[in-house]
């Protein structure tokens, strides 16, 4: 080149929305603020001295998307939304070909938005795809269901022959409805377990005992349960 350069557009594209032409060094920066689904067909002028030359090239503004990695609990509603740029015509979202999101959460095709109540733990990694204006990204969304812990307990049953009784669980965590059961052992004779509230109750009969029995509690995902003490004494 001879003296000083000066860069100019030229042809009838202009440079992409957020873009912006240096005229002393020919640079093109910015930050592309919308996708619009098309070619520039751009050409520089390149001017010195002597004259000018022209140099014909292309510029193409692809949509960015991505998801950050999430956490939920098990059986707690979860929503997990996408970053996507702006598009000049609004896309869709769809899984890719083979992916399957955790049972209970569902993709919206418009939005990107993964919500639901997840129904399994442990991480799961699906990759979502993006179209616009014939344009399709693809990203990978990384969520972790995490379990929850249901904790049961009971006091110590301490009975006596013909005396009745109630015991009453104390119990956190749970989702939804519960069932008790006895997991392990037998309770005393003439005491029975609810296993819709986990209340013992009865009369104890027979004879002079000491044990242990394990009650068990489960909800829609989880399970706990609990060692009791009996004993009954006669009177």
């Amino acid at each position: 080149s001879t003296g000083a350069l000066s860069f100019t557009l030229t042809g009838s594209d202009p440079l992409p929305s957020g873009l912006v032409l240096n005229p002393t060094t020919g640079e093109i920066s910015g930050t592309p603020d919308t996708a619009t689904g098309r070619v520039y067909s751009l050409t520089m002028a390149i001017t010195d001295q002597l004259g000018m030359i022209n140099e014909p090239f292309s510029i193409e503004i692809t949509p960015t998307m991505f998801y950050s990695a999430s956490q939920g609990i098990l059986g707690d509603a979860l929503t997990v939304n996408p970053n996507t740029s702006a598009a000049v015509t609004p896309g869709t979202y769809q899984l890719a070909a083979g992916q399957v999101l955790p049972a209970g959460l569902n993709l919206d095709s418009a939005t990107g938005s993964i919500t639901g109540t997840p129904e399994v733990r442990g991480l799961s990694t699906v990759t979502i795809e993006y179209t616009t204006n014939l344009q399709t990204v693809s990203a990978q969304a990384p969520i972790t269901i995490e379990p929850y812990v249901i904790d049961l307990s009971y006091p110590p049953i301490a009975g006596e022959i013909g005396q009745a009784l109630t015991i009453q669980p104390s119990v956190t965590g749970l989702k939804g409805t519960a069932t008790y059961s006895i997991s392990s052992g037998s309770l005393p004779a003439g005491l029975s377990l609810n296993p819709a509230t986990g209340v013992i109750s009865g009369t104890p009969t027979g004879s002079a005992t000491n044990g242990i029995v394990v009650i068990a509690v489960a909800d829609l995902y989880e399970s706990g349960s609990s060692q009791v003490l009996t004993s009954v004494t006669a009177p």
